[in-house]
């Protein structure tokens, strides 16, 4: 699959905004053939299943959900720690994601001040994953500190204190800021930073 990027034209040197630049200009209509989409459907099936994704433990494992909200994306990614025996007999345990939800943000949602962006992402996921995640103990990392300060404010507007109490009845243990591009969820909630947004994605 790696032969369709042999023509890309790639500066040494170049920073991280000009190489996507450089690969967003690239266009893939000319050479693409049904094998590349048949290999690339076949990566798609691999990485939803084991062991990249593994089944949610029920037995009072921490859930992690990790949240990461652009301009044009919101994106979830639910995780647990979860420990496994090697053929040695040694235990490991190494976090495992469970399962990923994302959608194009409406044209109101892209409109939210940072915050309130996160809120409404935060609400998206929790929908999303109800029936994982109900009644379960979990942790929440989001890279947005006021996310926090919201989660604990009591003087909302009717719409936004009726998305405040149905996350507020999930079983938050704690909500950690995780910054920036250390954020997993970051890199997938840029990837469509421009993309129009169409029916499908969500922004309906």
């Amino acid at each position: 699959m790696w032969d369709i990027l042999r023509g890309v034209n790639v500066p040494k040197g170049i920073g991280k905004q000009k190489y996507q630049n450089v690969m967003k200009a690239y266009k893939l209509k000319a050479i693409w053939t049904k094998e590349h989409s048949e290999t690339f459907i076949k990566l798609k099936s691999l990485l939803i299943s084991e062991p990249v994704l593994r089944p949610p433990c029920f037995d009072g494992t921490l859930f992690i959900l990790t949240t990461d909200g652009s301009k044009n994306t919101f994106v979830g990614i639910l995780s647990q720690r979860i420990t496994t025996m090697l053929t040695g007999g040694k235990r490991v345990t190494h976090r495992h994601p469970l399962g990923f939800a994302s959608k194009c943000t409406s044209t109101s949602e892209e409109k939210y001040k940072p915050f309130l962006l996160e809120f409404a992402l935060l609400k998206f996921c929790f929908d999303k994953f109800a029936d994982i995640l109900w009644g379960m103990p979990m942790e929440i990392e989001t890279n947005c500190q006021a996310l926090q300060d919201v989660l604990l404010s009591n003087r909302l507007n009717a719409t936004h204190a009726w998305w405040w109490d149905g996350i507020l009845a999930y079983n938050i243990v704690d909500v950690h800021h995780i910054p920036g591009i250390t954020n997993i969820a970051n890199g997938v909630s840029r990837q469509y930073e421009g993309t129009p947004k169409g029916f499908g994605d969500g922004s309906e």
